[in-house]
This record gives structure tokens, sequence and C-alpha cells, in this order.
């Protein structure tokens, strides 16, 4: 039921995003405690480390999937692919402020919640003889993830778009729903600090939306259509 519904509107927005020219990448959930050190995003103490990690690099799960995929891009640049279009579909993994009670259930110390992420750098269109290439660009990621939102049937009277809180970026604005006031998504361009952490020398946009919010304000009725009279 719930499952099978997920990965139908899944394989819809992947569609939907293949079709603008995205790639998708895969990540692993493991990834280093270094990236939440004295991080004011994601704090170091709300990491789950792993009991026996095979390496540094992998010892805690993930808060966020913003590193994993700058590690790809960062990755892409060093083989010359300097356009890049990419998104996944992933999970994070927090503590709750129960997460030290060890006679709650799992599912009250730990936070797990799908995301779908999209970057973009370099340029959008290829140099061609009558046109030059538009480069990445704010308002283009945010018409992509107004279509995601559209698909999702998404009633934007109910949300609205105010500055960012997240110190990562170096502007961006946070989709937040009216009614419970809980964060939908958010989307920006990357600080050069960060972006120099991971050794990328030139500007990413990204955005992140909380899948899980979006399946369950997913209209459970099907929209129906007639023909005029």
């Amino acid at each position: 039921g719930a499952e099978d519904k997920s990965h139908k509107l899944q394989n819809l927005v992947s569609e939907q995003l293949v079709g603008y020219g995205f790639n998708e990448i895969m990540n692993n959930s493991l990834t280093k405690s270094e990236y939440y050190d004295e991080n004011p995003d994601f704090p170091a103490d709300r990491c789950i480390p792993i009991i026996n990690p095979l390496s540094k690099e992998l010892n805690v799960m993930r808060q966020t999937l913003l590193y994993s995929g700058l590690e790809c891009i960062a990755r892409n640049i060093n083989y010359k692919i300097h356009d890049q279009k990419l998104y996944e579909f992933g999970r994070s993994y927090v503590k709750t402020d129960e997460a030290a009670n060890q006679e709650l259930p799992v599912t009250k110390r730990f936070n797990e919640t799908e995301h779908v992420s999209i970057f973009l750098t370099g340029n959008m269109t290829p140099e061609s003889w009558k046109m030059k290439p538009a480069e990445a660009d704010f308002f283009y990621l945010k018409a992509y993830v107004m279509d995601i939102l559209h698909r999702m049937r998404v009633n934007m009277g109910r949300v609205e778009m105010v500055p960012t809180q997240y110190k990562f970026f170096a502007e961006g604005l946070d989709i937040v729903l009216k009614d419970s006031k809980k964060l939908l998504g958010t989307i920006g361009r990357i600080g050069r600090e960060t972006l120099k952490r991971m050794d990328i020398k030139q500007p990413v946009y990204y955005a992140d939306l909380n899948w899980t919010l979006l399946l369950k304000g997913y209209p459970t009725e099907e929209v129906q259509y007639q023909e005029v009279a």
C-alpha cells in the first residue's frame, strides 16, 4: 500500500527529472563524522555513530544528503565533467531529544526521513553556433522544484517561502507549510566555505525536499475528468 504508492510517485518524479536532463545518483547512508564537527546546521551530537565502523570515512549515519552529493560533484569535476544536473532519493538519520532513554522504542529515539535532493552546477545548456551556454542559477533550480511540488499536487496556497535559516547557504529560501510550520524543503546557492571544504571551485545550487511530508500530503483521491457539455 503505502510503500507501493511511494515507489510509484518516486518513479513519476524521477521520469520528470530525467526528462529535464538530470542523472540520478545513489550514495551510501554512511558518511564521516568530520562533516558535522562544529557544524551549526547539523550538530555532531545528533549523529548516529556506528559501533564497529569499517573506517573513519564511514563512521556515522548521514544527517543530510548534501555532503554525499557534493562528493559526487567534486569527483565528476576531477574527471573534467563541469556541467552537472543530479538528483537523489535517500534518507537522513538523526537522534531525537529522547535518544538517551534506552527504555523508549527505537522509533522514538531516532528519526528517519526520506528526502529528494537536487544539484545544479556548470551550464544548463551546451554552447552552439546560435546561442551561448546558459549558466545554472537560482531560478533554474526554483523552476525544477516548483514542477516537483506541482507533480506532487501541493496546494501552493498552503506554503510560503521565507529566507533560509541554514548557514551552509550563501543565499536561499525555506519552503514552509503555513498551517503546521513544518519545513517542506529548502533551496539556494551553496556558500563558499562549504564548497572550499569539498574542494569545489564553481557555484553549486542545491535543493532538498522532505519526501516523507510530500507523501503524507499527497491527495488520496485521484482527479477525475469528464468532457465539457
